[in-house]
């Protein structure tokens, strides 16, 4: 019966590192926000509007690839690995939320600014999301 428990995967994600998660994330784009001169708590709906889709992706992918549960708590390589998948794959998904036409209101998208700021968000997001994952399993060791 232990090999069977030994072979579901870790599904629990721990709440300090899902709220960590999306701290980091509305961390990121204030940051964002700031370099094109927008004060993300002055315009805290428009900050919402901005990180909201990109974490929804993050919190849909990272459960999907598991990179909620404990062994992405315990693991270096497995964290890195899990957390980096699951960005890019977030990234991508926030991406498609950000620019679908409910979300963008009828406003037109320019195609070449949405691949730019898609790539940047994956890119950057990256640098921001793995040493706080990495820290993490620091922590949860």
């Amino acid at each position: 019966m232990s090999r069977l428990r030994d072979l579901r995967p870790d599904i629990s994600p721990s709440p300090w590192v899902v709220g960590g998660d999306v701290a980091v994330l509305m961390g990121f784009v204030a940051f964002g926000l700031y370099t094109h001169d927008v004060n993300a708590l002055a315009n805290p709906v428009h900050w919402l509007q901005t990180a909201a889709p990109f974490v929804i992706g993050w919190l849909a992918a990272s459960a999907a690839l598991n990179a909620q549960g404990a062994r992405a708590r315990s693991s270096y390589r497995y964290a890195a690995v899990s957390a980096a998948s699951a960005w890019v794959a977030g990234a991508l998904l926030g991406a498609v939320l950000r620019y679908s036409p409910r979300y963008i209101s009828g406003a037109e998208v320019d195609l070449s600014i949405a691949l730019e700021f898609t790539v940047v968000m994956v890119g950057f997001g990256l640098l921001v999301i793995l040493p706080w994952r990495l820290s993490v399993v620091y922590v949860d060791r």
